[in-house]
């Protein structure tokens, strides 16, 4: 797999421009959908969009880099969803659970909204072994991956990074830097705990288009 500093010099130098080029157009479409009288309905589609693209630019770079080995992760598989504190950003736990009212009939949101009263710390998205949203499950979920099976049982979880992931980070790097720019709250947050937030208080989603720290509650000490 290839090195950041791999992909910025010598002949892997168009694959840096293509990264660049993502990122500074998810800034810019950032910064155009949101400027203005930001709305759930423009936040959701612009996410939708975030995630489309990073999905394609992804999928780009597996193929100009393949992985050197076949990764242990397989639908069904959820080790690393259970037992642990998902981190995340304010944008990501918004557009999942917002996500999760429009499949399904709403059962993931149901579910969601049942998990999130528990004490436990899996996932309140995980359902019966898999993830109820996984088209917009949060960018660390999409980061950490593994080649060895026998590590997921350890529950020895590490960032195994495919090629992918540059494409992946360049795109929500982007994201991140126009939500910045806008005044939105971009801390790391523990995702249950938001999502547990989101459910309990009205507006709180448009309270953070609107430029306010509601997820202060859920930021995650040691990041902040």
């Amino acid at each position: 797999m290839p090195t950041s500093e791999g992909i910025i010099h010598g002949e892997n130098g168009k694959a840096q421009k293509l990264l660049d080029d993502t990122a500074s157009q998810t800034h810019t479409m950032t910064l155009e959908v949101l400027g203005q009288a930001p709305s759930i309905e423009k936040f959701m589609a612009l996410m939708k969009h975030v995630f489309e693209v990073s999905d394609l630019i992804g999928k780009q770079f597996q193929k100009m880099f393949p992985i050197e080995k076949p990764l242990a992760c397989k639908s069904g598989c959820s080790f690393c969803c259970s037992n642990i504190t998902v981190m995340t950003k304010p944008a990501f736990a918004i557009y999942a659970l917002y996500y999760s009212k429009i499949i399904s009939d709403g059962l993931a949101y149901d579910h969601a909204a049942q998990q999130a009263l528990t004490k436990h710390q899996d996932c309140c998205l995980l359902k019966e072994g898999a993830c109820s949203i996984y088209p917009a499950r949060p960018l660390v979920c999409r980061l950490f991956h593994s080649y060895d099976f026998n590590e997921c049982l350890a529950h020895n979880f590490s960032r195994s990074g495919t090629s992918a992931e540059f494409g992946l980070i360049a795109v929500f790097n982007g994201l991140e830097k126009g939500l910045k720019e806008l005044g939105l709250d971009c801390n790391d947050i523990a995702f249950n705990q938001a999502i547990g937030l989101l459910l309990s208080e009205e507006y709180i989603a448009e309270k953070w288009l609107a430029g306010e720290k509601v997820f202060a509650p859920c930021y995650i000490e040691s990041r902040q």
